[in-house]
Formats: C-alpha cells, structure tokens, sequence
C-alpha cells in the first residue's frame, strides 16, 4: 500500500515509498517521474482522480527562474495503476510557478476537485499570481475546468474544510503579505472571500502552512497558522506594518518592491541606500550622502511618488491560533512561545497534540536564518493554556517542511537536502 510520497527538488526525481506491515519503507521506481526529473516539485495531492479505487497523483511545479506559461513550469498529474505504478496523464494543466494545491468534490459530483494556488510571479516579487479552482471531470473531454481565478495572493499553503457547518466545504488559503484567507463555499462551484467577515481582514503575515481542527474541543473548526515567528529583525503590528510597495520607479517596465519597516519607533526603508541606488540609480542624485537618506521615512520622501501601483502590509509576525467562537468570527490567539522562537513550516494535530516543524535559512542576508526550533509538540493546547511542551528529537537546523503519521506510533518528516526522519512516540 502507498503510505507516503517524497517529493525531492530540481536535480532528483520524486519518490514513491510504499510501507509493509513492519513499518519498513521500499521505494518504488517509476520511470515517469524519472523522465520528469528536470521539473521542481512544490507541492503534492494525491486523490482519485478516475474513480477506480486507487490513489492518483497531482504535483504542482515551480521556479523563479521561468516565466509563466513555460512548460518547465507545468502541473502534473499522475495516474495509478494500482500497483503503485504511475503514468503521465496527457493533459494541458496550469504552468505557474505553484505554492499549494488542495483537493475536495465541493460541487458534489462524485469527483475531487482542486484549488491550485500559485507562490509569485517570476520577475515581480511581491505582485499576486492568479489562482484557481478546478473543477475535475474525467469523464468530460477537457478533464479539467477552471471555475474560479484571481490574485488572491502569494500562496504557501491552502485547506478545504465546512468552517460554518453548513454541509457546503470552504477554503482556507495563506501566503505571504496576505490575509489568512477565508472562501465561503456557496454550493456548486461557487466561492465568497469572506476573510473580513470572519475577523480576519487584519490578519496578513508571511504564513507557511495552515491547519484546520476543532483545537478547543467546541464543536467548532479552529484555525492553526504557521507564521515567520518572533525571533526576527522586523516586528509588525496593527499600528506599525510591515510595508511593501510595488511599482515601477524607475520607469524600465520591470517591478520595484521597496519596503519600509518600524526600527524603533521610526518607519525606515529595508534595503540600505547603496541596494536602493543599485537598483533605481536615480536616487543617487537625490540622496548623495548617508545623513540625506536618513530622512526617507516614506515612500514618497524616498521615491517622491504618491501613486503606487499596490501597497501590501503585514501586521502578524507570530504563529498563531485562530479559534471560532459562537458568533462564527475567529479570535487570535497567539501560540505559546516556544513555537515562536522560529518559522513554522507545517502542523499534525493528533487528538490532543499540535505537531509542529519550522527552520527556514532562505531568508535574504539582511535578515538571516530562522534556525531557533526544528519543531516539538503541544500538548493539550484548548486556545488559552496547555499542559505541556517538549522539542522533537530533530537536529537544531533542520529545516522541516511536512510532517504526517504513517502509523499509529510513527510520524515522518521531511526536510529539504534529502533529510528525512521517521520519529516513534514514545509508549505510555
């Protein structure tokens, strides 16, 4: 039986591994996904797309280094032929540089459909990608129709759940400089964004990973967050957002994301004065010694433009708890402090336990590793107290990035540079 997939990165191919009845993992060659191994595998889903009891699979593709539409770019999917043998599915599908799918029959049709959310635009860090929902339908001759679009943000990760309990699943979507996103499903193939209506219109942070539980045992979905953490250079908040604005300040057809942050008490720009002038040349002139460009405080003493083409700002560095209460709103609650010494990359809730892994070292220098906590377990967390804390037995610099129970004692966790661990709990 197939328990588990490894995806690997650019230069290797993905994985199969299939587990036996000892918990020993075998990999399962394929030539498919050895002919596929020059794409860069982002993110995977595995349902059954042709209805023929067995697992498919759908892997998502990215890259800053092509643009959209590059075939180097597009999605896969791949199908099982019940042996845990795969074959390449001949269809046209999304060719952007991918950050999250998710799958759900949220029209009832019997088929599983797809949100496949898309991490930036190659070239212009900071603009929103186009995403979409998907609608599957193997039996038609298009297999796939896209029934929703739009910019929704820079996706990292993404979950189908009924939040309302209406019988109809919604859509959960997180990413950076966004909101945790919340989508209403409508019946049909019908979305509504109703992230402010939810009390989350104020909620955007650089988010990794989202997952969705009835934390406090109430009945009602909460909300788990994986955010930057606290131990970091910038510090955001409702009065002091981080800033990006993006335009093109130097008139050569290309984006120019500048940020400004608060150190201190005082708005000042991210990049120092000689990237800023590296990259739009003009401002040499304008600042021609350190002490001028001491008092840029904004975007239009820096730049001197007023109109910008789009402003995002962050107001959440910390990973956080979003619990739903009576009135179908979510509350914050930030999540204890251990969980904040570093990113938090991806969640497994176990009954009363949050599983959890982060490290991040891709930051740019300025701002340098998230390296504080690999990951560890919560438990008996109900949105205000919790009994207990411990690290998991990972090496400090591990940069987890999923984590999944393959049995009833054993999780599995994957990391980047081919680390992966299998972890037991321990017997009580």
């Amino acid at each position: 039986m197939i328990t588990s997939s490894l995806f690997a990165d650019v230069i290797q191919s993905s994985q199969i591994f299939s587990q036996n009845t000892n918990g020993v993992f075998t990999p399962i060659q394929n030539i498919s996904f050895i002919k596929d191994a020059f794409f860069e595998d982002v993110d995977a889903e595995a349902f059954d797309f042709d209805l023929d009891g067995d697992l498919d699979i759908y892997v998502s593709s990215g890259g800053n280094e092509y643009v959209d539409g590059d075939s180097s770019l597009m999605d896969r999917l791949y199908i099982n032929d019940g042996m845990g043998h795969f074959n390449k599915f001949p269809a046209n599908l999304p060719s952007t540089n991918g950050g999250s799918i998710s799958s759900s029959d949220f029209n009832n049709d019997g088929y599983s459909d797809l949100f496949i959310g898309s991490r930036s635009m190659p070239g212009g860090y900071g603009l929103s990608p186009i995403s979409v929902i998907v609608e599957s339908s193997p039996d038609s001759n298009s297999y796939f129709k896209v029934v929703a679009q739009a910019p929704i943000g820079m996706v990292t990760d993404s979950q189908f759940a009924d939040l309302n309990d209406d019988g109809i699943m919604d859509l959960v979507v997180v990413g950076d400089w966004m909101p945790v996103t919340i989508l209403i499903g409508q019946g049909g193939n019908q979305f509504l964004n109703e992230t402010s209506s939810f009390g989350l219109g104020q909620s955007s942070g650089f988010w990794n990973s989202v997952e969705i539980a009835d934390i406090d045992n109430d009945g009602k979905l909460d909300i788990l967050a994986g955010n930057s953490g606290e131990n970091h250079k910038w510090r955001a908040a409702t009065k002091t957002p981080i800033e990006i604005y993006l335009d093109d300040f130097d008139d050569n057809s290309s984006v120019d994301p500048i940020i400004f942050y608060d150190f201190f008490g005082t708005h000042v720009p991210f990049a120092s004065r000689d990237k800023l002038v590296h990259s739009l040349p003009y401002l040499k002139k304008k600042f021609i010694n350190f002490k001028d460009f001491t008092l840029a405080k904004n975007i239009v003493s820096l730049t001197g433009r007023k109109q910008i083409f789009e402003t995002k700002k962050v107001f959440e560095m910390r990973s956080m708890a979003f619990i739903q209460n009576e009135a179908k709103k979510f509350t914050p609650v930030p999540l204890p402090k251990e969980l904040q010494y570093s990113t938090i990359e991806d969640f497994y809730v176990d009954e009363n336990k949050i599983y959890y892994i982060g490290n991040y070292s891709g930051y740019v220098s300025e701002l340098g590793s998230s390296l504080s906590n690999a990951g560890g377990v919560l438990e008996g967390f109900d949105g205000h107290d919790y009994i207990s804390h411990h690290f998991l037995p990972l090496p400090i610099n591990f940069e987890g990035r999923h984590i999944d129970k393959v049995n009833n004692d054993t999780f599995i966790v994957v990391g980047n540079s081919n680390e992966s661990y299998l972890l037991k709990t321990k017997s009580k």
